[in-house]
């Protein structure tokens, strides 16, 4: 009998070594940050978070950098990337081709329902509107954002371009693409003389660069864009899935038994990466930016399809 509960014993640490091995092993999960800042920066910012978020869910989750929108979508859809923080239009290319889905949405610090987009130029540049910098782009440099940049290309090629029949290529002298910050600092440095930016990433480094933003000028700014979405694979295990949902909403609130010390903790972190809060969503936040997509798509093909003498007379 001793020597059968010894052998009971054994067995039982065996297995329980095999399943720590198996947990050990098993990957962590993936969470893509679209670099709209150092890479390293940005990890310092959202790690903490992430750290709690691993502590939650019982599973470790890593920040996964990108340098650009279409890098986290083909990483989503290699499955390779678990979930992501991206823009809107960045997420509807994610649920159209990477089988993604919103599941959250920032809050950010005002409680606003979104940001907007601006047009920036530098402050002696004697431009003081859209229609200033339209009316000189044949000898200016523009810095436009990332082909699947919500508020750096999408919105303002559609309110400031599309809808006019004008097409930036055709317009400036030279246009490039950049992230936000990149495109402020070269308007503020000299090497642009225009560019797009979003209102919470030039707010965020016009405070840690004053100098810098007391050289530019915002002459456009956009309606309001719906705040940036939290995406994750729809082939999720479902119970992780009902975790990570849980966290977010949960994160930076109050509730019964919560201490408040922990409930300031979580806001100091959500404030350094610009949220007051997660609420919970869906793919039809989307849809607003969808309909701006399909008219710009539109209006492009239309362009396409007229004669050039007429497409000429019809854009100036």
């Amino acid at each position: 009998m001793r020597l059968s509960i010894s052998r009971l014993w054994l067995y039982l640490a065996l297995v329980l070594c095999h399943a720590n091995v198996a947990q050990a092993a098993e990957p962590p999960l993936q969470f893509g940050l679209i670099s709209t800042q150092s890479a390293a920066e940005l990890n310092a910012l959202w790690s903490p978070i992430l750290q709690d978020l691993s502590s939650h869910i019982g599973k470790e989750t890593r920040p996964q950098n990108f340098g650009d929108y279409a890098g986290v979508v083909w990483s989503l859809r290699a499955g390779t990337t678990d979930l992501a923080w991206t823009g809107n239009k960045a997420a509807i290319e994610a649920v159209d081709r990477a089988n993604a889905e919103v599941f959250a949405q920032i809050v950010d610090p005002q409680g606003s329902d979104g940001y907007r987009s601006y047009l920036i130029v530098r402050a002696e540049s004697g431009m003081a509107s859209a229609e200033d910098v339209i009316a000189h782009a044949a000898d200016l440099t523009f810095g436009n954002g990332d082909p699947n940049s919500t508020s750096g290309n999408l919105v303002p090629g559609y309110f400031l371009f599309a809808r006019k029949g004008l097409e930036p290529r055709s317009l400036f002298k030279r246009v490039f693409h950049a992230s936000h910050e990149k495109n402020f600092l070269a308007v503020a440095d000299g090497q642009a003389d225009v560019a797009t930016i979003a209102s919470i990433t030039f707010e965020r480094v016009c405070k840690a660069q004053p100098e810098k933003c007391a050289r530019l000028r915002i002459v456009w700014q956009s309606p309001t864009i719906p705040n940036d979405p939290l995406i994750w694979r729809k082939d999720l295990p479902e119970e992780i899935k009902v975790r990570i949902r849980a966290f977010f909403a949960d994160y930076g609130s109050e509730r019964a038994g919560k201490p408040r010390d922990r409930v300031v903790e979580e806001r100091r972190r959500l404030a350094l990466v610009g949220a007051a809060r997660f609420r919970a969503s869906d793919n039809g936040q989307l849809q607003p930016v969808r309909e701006i997509e399909l008219y710009r798509e539109r209006a492009r093909a239309e362009a396409q399809a007229l004669p050039a003498d007429t497409a000429k007379a019809e854009t100036k």
